[in-house]
């Protein structure tokens, strides 16, 4: 198979009259979020600087477009804690290397919380996106990448054109996705309406993990995003779409050997460098493969998997309904809590909204998984 960087199946366009074929398209989506259970207040520094600063670095040496989804917390944490990181983001994306990629005020598993819930999560998301980035974001991360089919209707609401999801689950049960995996599809939003699918891929990005943690040969990871491009030509796939913060540190562990360095950052941009130099490859924002091909429309769930969730069966949603320490007390709360919010509203003791932000908080997806007393 040649190699990325290698031109062998390149079309020649010229004597012989050909066209030569349509870039396949990589995007990526780094998943950032400093609410995240397993790291402590006291390492957001390290996590901010051997992460988040050593990414954005790489994007602007090398010149690699990325996608950077964060729930509007984190943003408004940077923002407040490292102004220069702030203002970084910011100009990145101005120059086009960088799409913010939206989730909501906080990380919330939507399956699980009240629809109002859902509907505060994403107002409130949008509203701080656009007063701390200027712009609400037009494409959108799956929370935890757990989905039902209500959910599609309230990205719509907040002006989303494009939902990143996974492929690999729901394809699993369902046949009429398996070809679909490099390529475009919508899901229904009522009335008409559809929005784009950006099929994440969870089995490629474990590989990209497990290659920058010098776990595996980085061409293993390279190989098998070049086979979808000689099998899918003209096609698209998200290269990454998982966590960065298990790049140069580990969440509740030891540090990795080399993370002073940066050694895993700069194996995660050499293998999307390599990527990225084919001539037969494209990288680009998210945003950029949401609009060209409709693609048909697509159900996710299935009466196997109602509710479609990410990577291996572990992941699903009893993990955030049980598995945290006291989760069903803390769920019992949140119900009775909404619940007495709105009939405070529905009385004028309360002003409507006023405390959904606080709401919103109580239902985040990391206050049920590796939680600590801090």
């Amino acid at each position: 198979m040649p190699s990325p960087g290698s031109d062998a199946c390149a079309e020649d366009g010229g004597a012989s009259g050909a066209v030569a074929p349509a870039p396949f398209r990589l995007f990526c989506v780094f998943h950032a979020n400093l609410d995240f259970s397993a790291i402590p207040d006291a390492d957001v520094p390290v996590v901010l600087e051997r992460c988040y600063a050593r990414l954005l670095d790489a994007v602007e040496r090398e010149g690699l477009p990325i996608g950077l989804e964060m729930p509007a917390r984190t943003l408004a944490r940077i923002a407040r804690e490292e102004p220069d990181l702030h203002k970084r983001l910011a100009a990145l994306a101005e120059r086009g290397l960088l799409e913010l990629v939206g989730s909501g005020r906080a990380q919330v598993v939507g399956p699980l919380a009240p629809v109002d819930v859902n509907r505060a999560n994403l107002a409130l998301g949008s509203r701080a996106y656009r007063e701390l980035a200027g712009a609400v974001p037009t494409t959108w991360f799956a929370n935890e990448q757990t989905f039902s089919p209500g959910l599609a209707a309230l990205y719509r609401e907040v002006g989303a054109r494009a939902l990143v999801v996974e492929w690999n689950n729901p394809a699993s049960q369902r046949p009429e996705l398996r070809a679909l995996r490099a390529r475009a599809a919508r899901i229904a939003t009522g009335d008409d309406a559809t929005l784009a699918l950006l099929w994440n891929d969870c089995v490629l990005f474990q590989r990209l993990q497990r290659a920058a943690h010098g776990d595996v040969p980085e061409r293993d990871y390279l190989e098998a995003v070049m086979r979808e491009v000689a099998r899918a030509p003209g096609g698209r796939l998200c290269a990454y779409g998982g966590d960065l913060e298990i790049f140069d540190y580990r969440p509740g562990g030891s540090s990795p050997r080399g993370a002073e360095d940066g050694v895993e950052i700069e194996r995660v941009v050499r293998m999307l460098g390599a990527l990225a130099r084919d001539p037969r490859i494209r990288l680009v924002l998210p945003r950029d493969v949401a609009d060209d091909d409709p693609g048909p429309v697509v159900e996710l769930a299935s009466a196997p998997d109602p509710v479609p969730c990410k990577k291996q069966p572990r992941y699903n949603p009893t993990r955030w309904l049980v598995s945290g320490p006291d989760a069903l007390a803390t769920n019992t709360r949140c119900h009775r809590l909404r619940r007495d919010l709105r009939a405070a509203e529905a009385c004028g003791r309360v002003a409507r909204g006023s405390l959904d932000a606080a709401l919103v908080d109580a239902w985040r997806s990391d206050l049920r998984t590796r939680t600590t007393e801090e």
